[in-house]
Parts: C-alpha cells; structure tokens; sequence
C-alpha cells in the first residue's frame, strides 16, 4: 500500500484497478474522487514512486518533490521493483509486474490513462485474458503525427486494434473526441469526462492569494493602472517562451506591460536575458513554483499566455489560470483551445509559432484592459467550471458502470 494512502472498504460492488506510471498531482485529486463513490472499490497500481521520493526534473532543470499529497485518499499500491524506476521511459516501468497483478487480483474493470509505452500495452493484454472490462481516460489528438508515414501508419494499425479491446472511453475534450471517432469509436462507447485540475485545491489558492493581489503586485513593482501578462511552465523550446517575449518586443506601447515569469528549463538564461532587453526592470522570473506557491503567480497576472510551439495534448495550466479569472491567448498547438478557449469570451488563440499572430492577439485584448478585468473574471471562471473534478470523476464512474 502506498504511504499515506488510506484504506478503503472492499463492500462494494464494482473492482476497479487504475494503472498509471507514477503517481502524479494532477491525477491524484480525481483517484480520490472516484474512490469515495459507495458502488467502486478502487486501487490505484503505480509502476514506480520516484515523484514521491523526488526526482530531477530534466526539463525543469529542479530537483521536484509536490508539495501536494499524491497518495492521500485512496488505496494505492506500487507494483514489484518500483523502487528501481527513477524514470520514465517506453520499457519503464515494465509490463511485467502489472502483467502479474491483473492475473492474481483479476478486478471487474481496469482504468488506461494512456497507451504510448509497453506498460499501457501489457496491462491491455493482461486485461484481456483475464476478462477484465477497459475504460480509457486519455488525452490524445492526431495533430503531432502529420498525415502521412510509417511512424504514423504503425500507430494506426496499433489503436485500432487497442481500441477494439477498450469497452469504453471516458472523454476529456473535443480533439480526444474527434480522435477516437476517427479511429472507429462511437458516441454509444464515449462518456464524458472532462479534463481537471482538483477545482477545490485551486480555489482554496484563489482565496489565499489573490487577498494578496495588491500587496504581491506591489513587491515586483507592478504599478495601479499596469498590466501583467503572465507565464507558468517550463522554460524549453516545446514551450516556446522566447516567441511570447519577441512579441511583446512588436508591441508599439508596453510602458505599461510587464511580463511575469513562474519557471524554470534549459532556456532560462537566454529569456532572462531577451526578456531585460525588451522591458527592462518589468521583466519579473519567479523560478520553479511548487504547487502550494504558484497561485502566487496567478494572483499578480492580468493576462495568461502559453505560446507552446509543439503539439501540446491538454495544458492543465489553462484550467488554472481560467479558474482564477484570467484570460488566457494560447496557440492552437495547445490541445485545449477547442474547449476552454473557442470564442473570444476567455481570450485568444494565435498560430503556433508566428511572432506576429501572438503580438495581434496581445494588442487585441490589452487593448481592453483595464477596463474588462471584471468581465473576464467571472466569463473565465464559468469556463473553468465547467471542466471540474466533480464532473470528471462522475463521468469516469459512469464509463466504469457501463463497461
């Protein structure tokens, strides 16, 4: 059992085994969840705990231990030789040990998260000769495989036939579901299941923070009347966080901008460095914020950007930052665009990758600033609740109860 998982009752109905690499902090919140429906007995089977024990991050360039529990609230258990996975990879953690845990425990239902490595695809085998039921909840597009290729032909043949085993999907968003049917998939096996953040943990940030909005704004200088424009994530070429600077670089007015940076990476010394040249003291970098201090962040910003250039499947900081009120310009590489960001109402969407389109679109809603700051607050917030823990998990519950 894992450390500080707490033990469930086994009087209920349905056996659910969830599988997943290792224990993560944005998935933790919803293994709760489902575990405290009275008709589930969930155990959550993790391949390795290196994100428990800590672990250096090499995008991050951080040594990272959440300062969030991960295996409060539910049973969890680590599968044999998971203190040897420092990493994760296509073999690691092996099928082996999962492969061996389906065949003794033989739950009623076991829960997929993903399926791009040999642990997905054991564990689907595994489920197959035991006579298991498969839900998947997973979050994956077509946009990043182009249209043509061997790469991409293999993954086709190989999903159709995973897919054929799956009895059903729990969705968590428009390009997941137009994904699937492109693969055969029918709305009769689709439940949805939205993608989330835990809504509860951060609303509690919400009220923590941005009680402190004025007083946070006023240590990095950020005067009444300024705007900030705001970025979370890591500092890497994926993230493309040099195009978001370049374009406030094209803006003709930025006396009053200032740029907010929560993040660490390969490319931190070269955006710093861009960054100072194009707005001097009103470049802010906060480094790596840890789950309880990054609403610290969102507190002090006006407006969130992810400029991500690569095919980004979700980009769970978009939740985040809509929930606590802010507009976000995202890049239609960022897989959530089509849910959260499909209108104008929360913000923006640019080309991925084009310096230019970027700048417009910060020209375009600065433009209304500070007078809609009231406006977006409450638009973004309805946005954000409609893609909550609570729905996300009753959804799962319903797929797992219609397999």
């Amino acid at each position: 059992m894992g450390k500080g998982a707490s033990i469930i009752s086994n009087k209920k109905n349905v056996r659910v085994a969830v599988f997943n690499t290792h224990p993560i902090q944005y998935y933790a919140p919803l293994w709760r969840r489902l575990a405290a429906f009275d008709d589930l007995d969930v155990t959550v089977y993790y391949g390795s705990d290196f994100s428990v024990r800590g672990y250096l991050d090499q995008e991050f360039k951080t040594n990272i231990v959440w300062d969030v529990p991960l295996l409060e609230g539910y049973d969890s258990r680590f599968l044999q030789g998971y203190e040897k996975v420092n990493e994760y990879s296509f073999f690691n953690p092996s099928p082996g040990p999962a492969i061996q845990c389906l065949l003794s425990e033989r739950p009623d239902v076991v829960v997929l998260c993903a399926y791009h490595s040999a642990f997905w695809y054991g564990i689907a085998a595994a489920s197959i000769i035991t006579g298991a039921k498969v839900v998947m909840r997973h979050d994956a597009s077509d946009e990043a495989y182009g249209s043509k290729g061997l790469r991409r032909t293999l993954r086709w043949v190989i999903l159709r036939m995973l897919y054929r085993w799956v009895s059903r999907f729990a969705v968590v968003g428009e390009r997941a579901r137009r994904h699937l049917t492109k693969f055969g998939v029918s709305d009769l096996r689709m439940s949805w299941s939205p993608f989330c953040v835990d809504s509860c943990w951060v609303e509690s940030l919400k009220k923590k923070w941005c009680s402190r909005r004025l007083e946070i704004r006023k240590s990095l200088g950020i005067g009444e009347g300024d705007t900030a424009i705001l970025f979370c994530g890591k500092l890497i070429e994926k993230k493309d966080p040099l195009l978001l600077v370049e374009s406030i670089r094209l803006l003709y007015d930025k006396s009053r901008i200032h740029l907010v940076m929560a993040g660490s990476g390969i490319l931190e010394a070269q955006v710093e460095t861009t960054a100072r040249s194009a707005l001097g003291d009103r470049f802010h970098p906060l480094g790596f914020l840890n789950q309880s201090e990054i609403g610290r962040a969102y507190a002090a910003g006006d407006i969130f950007v992810l400029p991500s250039r690569n095919q980004e499947t979700w980009g769970l900081v978009v939740n985040e930052a809509l929930q606590f009120g802010l507009p976000v310009v995202i890049s239609d590489a960022v897989g959530c665009h089509e849910d959260l960001v499909s209108d104008e109402s929360t913000g923006r969407v640019f080309r991925a990758g084009d310096v230019f389109d970027l700048s417009a679109a910060l020209k375009s809603i600065l433009s209304e600033f500070p007078a809609a700051r009231s406006r977006y607050d409450e638009v973004c917030r309805d946005r954000a609740a409609r893609y909550s823990l609570e729905l996300a998990a009753s959804g799962l519950r319903s797929a797992i109860l219609q397999t």
